[in-house]
């Protein structure tokens, strides 16, 4: 009698859980042919739990014998407040939280008490349509979850891009989607405020932070004044050469000695070494955003492009172990960047990722691997 080990047998459930859309009948019979492959089969299909309302709290209790096998959970800020389940006592290392229906008023009460219901053991935890992301937000996650390696937190999909004008519009005045502010030095601060909290993660290698690094005037002035604004036919992309490549010291210029080469914008002169990389930037799908806006891509998208290069380099300078680094972007550069997006939002193109090396004293960062 041929044995198969267990991983292989662990492997075929996946793949049929996968291919089904996690429904346990494709899976059933398989459980019904002994206890051991019947242990095999809940174990499978209770390592990814979804939990949307409360009914399927409910649901899931009669099950509560398995709940030492959920690895990744997904669930609700509705379900995080209802403290059915003990997450505390869970062993789950990834986590996805949406807090769709938050608002301003209920944020404070909701996430920051919530919390730190949150295990200990969480390798990746996920924080999406968030009004905002504050810095009383980052520090309890640092504090709660300090063996993160993996961590996202976004706002950008609160942005209603999918009725009119008037929702888009709407949509934006109740979230902070764009934090920057009218002086220049507000990308510093953007930079150095935020990772602050998160310098605890000693694992932590890969940040999405889903804000948008160009002034919140970009999305007003297109509302205002570009609605109206053609858009090149399908197959038509638009050049703009912006920052694909920088590079910095890896201590931060306000800490190297005061005999170091001149100064400017925080970093040395020789210090930063920027590439322009043209070429072509595929439009996204038709909408009423800034990026599909040819109008708004000519003014904007270079320069918001070199600020997201620039606050990455600052915020590697900050977080030592990060390896890539996230942004939500009226700006995406290509459809690899698209891509990567689709694990966290669904396909959502507002995206940008940057890669982060580290040699010889300095940080590089890169639109593309290493």
């Amino acid at each position: 009698r041929v044995q198969l080990p267990v991983e292989v047998i662990d492997r075929i459930l996946q793949t049929l859980l996968e291919g089904s859309g996690r429904k346990f009948s494709s899976i059933a019979a398989f459980s019904l042919a002994s206890h051991q492959f019947r242990v095999v089969a809940f174990r499978q299909y209770f390592s990814r739990v979804q939990l949307k309302k409360i009914r399927d709290i409910n649901d899931i209790l009669w099950f509560s014998k398995w709940f030492d096998c959920i690895r990744t959970l997904t669930i609700t800020s509705s379900v995080l407040a209802s403290k059915a389940i003990a997450l505390h006592e869970l062993h789950v290392t990834t986590m996805h939280i949406s807090f769709a229906l938050e608002n301003f008023v209920t944020l404070t009460s909701r996430i920051l008490v919530d919390l730190p219901q949150l295990p200990s053991t969480l390798k990746s935890l996920q924080l999406t349509s968030l009004p905002r992301i504050s810095s009383a937000l980052l520090k309890k996650i640092a504090k709660v979850c300090p063996e993160l390696e993996e961590l996202h937190l976004s706002v950008a999909e609160r942005i209603d891009d999918s009725c009119c004008w008037g929702c888009l519009e709407e949509s934006t005045t109740c979230i902070t989607h764009s934090p920057l502010g009218d002086s220049r030095n507000s990308i510093e601060d953007l930079a150095v405020s935020p990772p602050s909290p998160l310098k605890q993660l000693k694992h932590l290698k890969h940040l999405s932070i889903g804000v948008l690094l160009s002034h919140e005037t970009v999305l007003l002035s297109h509302i205002n004044d570009h609605g109206a604004a053609e858009v090149p036919e399908d197959g038509d992309t638009l050049s703009s050469p912006s920052a694909d490549i920088s590079s910095a010291p890896e201590t931060p210029a306000s800490q190297q000695p005061a005999h170091s080469d001149e100064v400017v914008d925080g970093y040395s002169t020789p210090g930063i070494r920027t590439s322009l990389v043209g070429g072509g930037r595929p439009l996204h799908e038709d909408s009423c955003l800034p990026s599909s806006c040819p109008s708004c891509i000519q003014s904007h998208s270079i320069r918001v492009r070199n600020d997201e290069m620039t606050t990455s380099i600052k915020v590697a300078q900050v977080l030592r172990g990060l390896e890539t680094i996230r942004w939500s972007s009226w700006f995406s550069s290509n459809c690899q960047e698209e891509d990567d997006a689709s694990r966290y939002d669904g396909g959502n193109p507002r995206w940008t990722k940057l890669w982060i090396l580290r040699k010889g004293g300095r940080i590089r960062v890169k639109r593309h691997p290493w």
